[in-house]
């Protein structure tokens, strides 16, 4: 299996210490373990290293005969800058703030050398202490002498079958809902690491204080309660970096002259006592998110630690009590994880949860094993309590991120990338074991960076979208892999069809509050409803003062800006806790009609907008906005416009940038552009805009130039074109006949012929008869020395008569010529039978019908014979007449001219 370390702090301060500590394992080894530089050096012995420490350490040591290499790094922004250390001093309070001098300190995180998912933090400050977990077994580093320091295995640990003293008070309807969320997400077992986005992390600013049982405990060296105190930090920030969530130590207090509470054995009274103090005392003076109390008391029943479930970021509950249990501060630093868990909303695990460990941080009772893991209920339970908007004060960023090392999902000085840890990272462009970009890779991070390509995605490429109409969408440059800063409409920008303003990238309205606190039902109730507001009372008031337990009330003025009206079909606050919330009911007579008026004070902690108010931007009157409950004209909102006002062709963002329509250019949206903004990006590609340039260039002086040329060409010289075309690709139908000189009827030598007959009339077809065409064998055995057979049949359909012969053409001048009659047409006579070989199979095209003779009736037509039939039939009804006699042609006509014989 592969060897996974977690390393948590273990403080040993004596001799007699070492042996309390091996009194609680079966057994333990003896290690000596080095400290080098990255250059090779070797320090000098761990416990004298003393002023300016190292910002990267190596350190080694062998365990049953294996090297363990570790690569550390200085853990500076575990300390934010305000972080103090605070104490009494002969009646009088001392309080430094040591990160003024200095940021440099003893203590480190880091991973093993070689293992793709380890984790480590390790303090120098006095020795080397420090636990590592493989995978199966947790081992404890504690520093005994000048070298030797002792290695203990967590599963040699004495259990003493310690429990949490939450009361679990179940609300059935919550724990169904989170049930029914682990059900969805069952398939992972084991934590994600942080997004790569930071907009989706939590800071819990953190106090803690030491009791006086504790001082006492720890030698009344003040220095050593302060150490131990950021080393349970270190460890706190190590367990909840896999939810996403980073601690910040703003501040150690240690009580070293007397208690300031009443302390006792009960943890119910204690935690009460303690809640009490950090309301009035520790809260005005240090803001904070939550206060954890260590007390070397020993509560009763074996409860080591007591908190409520659900007020994180409250002012009156956001704190719990923690029974300085063990030597090994790894121990302690869980159980300050376990009951900052409850805060969280997170319940005991049950059977229904599942765990990658024999027992993970939430469970009810302690095991032989340091947990380190979450459960699917925990992740679960958390994932509510957020979308309840229990992080209301948790997304403000600490003066310094915490936890700057490799594997924490941030990326930070030193660092290429970070993609988690490496057993969770899935980015192809980072090494998770280095934070330093793969080869060939440009980017490994950032809303514009391509994880696919490990390439800068191109310009214009949307990277973070608007969230409603008075937010602004940002793209990307095309040479950064970050997406340009947040910004949105400018503040007091009307929204909401006018009934609300811009404010915060949201459009504020006293409806849209509503629907926020009460969920789809809910809406702004009857505006004289707000009339209330100026009581200073329960139902209506212009904000709680939470320390002095007063209601301030509103001028008539502001009335509409107090304390939010609402109606709903909700039975509890769908934002916030609703245990710990001041939800209170009013009806008033509006022309005989009895309207409700609900209201709610939340607590989200002094340091927060309390939601239950109207919000800043709801309108309260014409071009008059709420901002911090006054009714204010719109332009106190609205202080700066920018230049110009955009021309009337965009808007003026949070930034006083006009952010242009498409089609206009920033800044002043005066010129043809693309849109945008300066401070959003690029919404098109401005290369684009020159490739459409040159596409019209070649359109307008290429294209359409050679286009008009070809349309001159084709209407001056259409008709020979035509004729061309006509010509070369028309081809006759069957039907239609080509106006072309027929070919060659004969094959005769020039000369030869020197006398033509007149044959017999043709029978012919009408003009306006179809053509019907007779193979040509079937032709000549139908003719007779030119005449048609007595025993032709002729088709019904194509009436017929009988034409008189016309004179042959004229011959040649080599030919002789016969005299004709004059006025007569004559038609050449076959004076031998068609071949094959002078014409080829083909048919032959019929020849012209002159007009009938005068002696032929009209209207007699011929009868009709079946195509293909031998049988033939005699013509009937036709007045058949002897030809004329035989004449010689006298003349010789280009073309017969079609006349009748008298």
């Amino acid at each position: 299996m592969r060897l996974v370390c977690f390393i948590i702090f273990v403080r040993i301060y004596d001799t007699a210490k070492s042996q309390d500590v091996r009194s609680e394992f079966h057994k333990h080894y003896v290690i000596h373990p080095k400290l080098h530089t990255l250059d090779g050096r070797e320090k000098r012995d761990v416990s004298n290293i003393k002023g300016e420490h190292e910002d990267n350490l190596v350190m080694t040591f062998d365990n049953l005969g294996h090297q363990i290499i570790l690569d550390l790094k200085m853990n500076s922004g575990l300390l934010p800058d305000n972080y103090f250390e605070k104490y009494h001093l002969n009646s009088s309070v001392v309080m430094k703030k040591p990160m003024l001098k200095s940021r440099r300190h003893c203590h480190y995180q880091g991973q093993v050398r070689g293992s793709f998912n380890s984790w480590a933090a390790i303090s120098t400050c006095q020795g080397i202490s420090g636990m590592i977990f493989d995978g199966n077994e947790t081992y404890y580093i504690h520093p005994v002498n000048d070298s030797s320091h002792l290695l203990l295995k967590a599963s040699d640990w004495k259990s003493k079958n310690l429990t949490c003293g939450y009361k679990a008070s179940y609300d059935e309807k919550l724990r169904s809902h989170v049930l029914d969320g682990l059900n969805r997400h069952r398939r992972s077992a084991v934590l994600q690491p942080p997004p790569g986005s930071n907009s989706n992390s939590r800071y819990v600013e953190l106090i803690l204080v030491n009791d006086f049982k504790e001082y006492k405990e720890l030698k009344e060296d003040v220095n050593s309660v302060f150490e131990r105190s950021k080393e349970i930090a270190n460890i706190l920030n190590g367990l909840y970096t896999p939810l996403n969530i980073y601690i910040a130590l703003v501040g150690v207090i240690t009580w070293t002259e007397k208690d300031p509470i009443s302390m006792s054995p009960d943890g119910d009274a204690t935690l009460t006592n303690f809640l009490h103090y950090r309301r009035e005392r520790l809260a005005r003076e240090h803001p904070n998110d939550n206060a954890q109390l260590i007390t070397a008391m020993t509560f009763d029943g074996g409860v080591v630690g007591k908190a409520l479930k659900g007020p994180i970021c409250t002012y009156e509950y956001s704190g719990g009590v923690n029974m300085d249990h063990s030597h090994v501060v790894g121990l302690v630093a869980t159980t300050v994880a376990h009951e900052l868990g409850h805060n969280f909303g997170m319940e005991h695990d049950s059977d229904e949860c599942i765990c990658p460990d024999e027992k993970c941080i939430m469970a009810s009772a302690s095991s032989s094993t340091s947990p380190h893991h979450w459960s699917s209920c925990s992740r679960e339970y958390i994932r509510t309590a957020f979308s309840k908007g229990m992080d209301y004060c948790l997304k403000n960023i600490p003066s310094t991120i915490v936890g700057p090392i490799c594997g924490n999902g941030f990326l930070e000085e030193g660092e290429d990338c970070d993609c988690g840890l490496p057993e969770f990272c899935n980015n192809p462009c980072c090494n998770a074991t280095s934070c330093r970009l793969t080869p060939n890779a440009i980017c490994a991070t950032g809303l514009c960076c391509d994880i696919q390509t490990c390439q800068v995605k191109p310009v214009a490429t949307p990277c973070r979208s608007a969230l409603s109409e008075c937010d602004l969408s940002e793209y990307c440059d095309g040479l950064s892999e970050y997406c340009p800063t947040d910004i949105h409409v400018q503040d007091g920008t009307e929204c909401s069809d006018g009934n609300g303003y811009c404010y915060g990238s949201l459009c504020q309205s006293h409806n849209n509050q509503c629907r926020l606190l009460w969920g789809v039902t809910g809406k702004s109730s009857h505006p004289q409803c707000y009339e209330q507001n100026s009581n200073g009372n329960l139902n209506g008031n212009c904000g709680f003062d939470r320390i002095n337990k007063k209601y301030k009330a509103c001028s008539k003025r502001d009335v509409r800006c107090g304390m939010l009206h609402c109606i709903h079909l909700n039975e509890k606050l769908e934002f916030g806790m609703h245990s710990t919330a001041i939800v209170s009911r009013s009806f008033i007579n509006v022309q005989g009609k009895i309207l409700a008026c609900r209201t709610a004070l939340i607590d989200l902690g002094l340091n927060s907008m309390d939601p239950g108010l109207s919000p800043n931007g709801a309108k309260c009157g014409e071009e008059m906005a709420c901002l911090n409950q006054k009714c204010v004209h719109i332009s106190e909102i609205k202080k700066k416009r920018c230049p110009q006002n955009c021309n009337g062709h965009g808007t003026c963002n949070s930034n006083c940038n006009c952010h242009c329509d498409f089609g206009y250019a920033p800044p002043f949206c005066d010129s043809p552009g693309l849109g945008g903004s300066i401070d959003s990006g690029p919404p098109s590609d401005p290369n684009a805009g020159q490739s459409f340039f040159i596409a019209m260039l070649i359109i307008f002086l290429g294209i359409i130039p050679f286009v008009a040329v070809v349309a001159y060409i084709v209407y001056h010289y259409h008709h020979h074109l035509k004729n061309w075309w006509f010509v070369k690709f028309q081809k006759p139908s069957g039907n239609e006949t080509v106006n072309k000189p027929p070919p060659k009827k004969f094959n005769y030598p020039h000369g030869t012929i020197t006398k033509l007959e007149i044959s017999a009339p043709f029978l012919q077809h009408g003009p306006n008869d179809p053509i019907v065409t007779v193979p040509l064998e079937t032709a000549q055995k139908q003719m007779q020395n030119g005449h048609l057979a007595n025993n032709v049949t002729i088709p019904q359909d194509a009436p017929v008569c009988v034409a008189p012969t016309r004179p042959a053409p004229r011959p040649p001048a080599t030919v002789q010529r016969s005299q004709s009659m004059a006025g007569t047409s004559s038609t050449r006579r076959m004076s031998r039978p068609l071949s094959d070989a002078s014409y080829g199979k083909r048919n032959l095209p019929p020849p012209p019908r002159p007009p009938p003779p005068k002696h032929v009736k009209a209207g007699i037509r011929p009868q009709s014979f079946s195509a293909g039939s031998s049988n033939t039939q005699k013509l009937s009804n036709v007045n058949t007449q002897e030809p004329p006699p035989k004449v010689k042609s006298t003349s010789v006509q280009s073309q017969p001219k079609k006349k009748f014989i008298k």
